[in-house]
């Protein structure tokens, strides 16, 4: 993995040549702030992946279930076995799991398939700095 200067200040990694796949979670079970939830999300990692030049194949989401048995992260598990070489994004670590060790194994998971896991709240990014902008223009909007 190469590094390539992306605006003032900033780099971001390059990976040609492989396409990202983004992982959206929400804990709560409620369905009214699932939708917003997940787009911000959806933004957050969208933006990193621009950044990181990979073109955007795939997004899976869950929300409100224990770890084991969201359907999401089993249908990104089954795509990941299927596209060796992808690049998981997601908005924070714990959306992979609450708990240090369902997060440790799930990562050794997606590791085992060839994946990547880039984490969009890295502040080495630009979109983490104009995401946050935006959301800050959202505050108190009710979408």
């Amino acid at each position: 993995m190469t590094k390539s200067t992306v605006g003032k200040g900033y780099d971001a990694p390059m990976m040609s040549g492989r396409s990202a796949v983004i992982y959206c979670y929400v804990a709560s079970a409620t369905s009214s702030g699932f939708d917003a939830a997940v787009a911000m999300q959806e933004l957050y990692c969208r933006c990193v992946a621009h950044d990181a030049e990979l073109p955007v194949a795939r997004t899976f989401s869950d929300y409100g279930l224990k770890t084991s048995e969201r359907p999401g992260i089993k249908a990104l598990l089954a795509y990941l076995s299927e596209h060796e070489g992808s690049v998981v994004v997601i908005q924070d670590i714990v959306r992979l799991g609450r708990t240090p060790e369902k997060n440790a194994a799930l990562r050794r998971t997606i590791a085992s398939t060839g994946a990547t896991l880039l984490i969009a709240r890295d502040p080495g990014f630009p979109s983490s700095r104009i995401v946050r902008e935006v959301t800050i223009g959202f505050e108190g909007v009710s979408l």
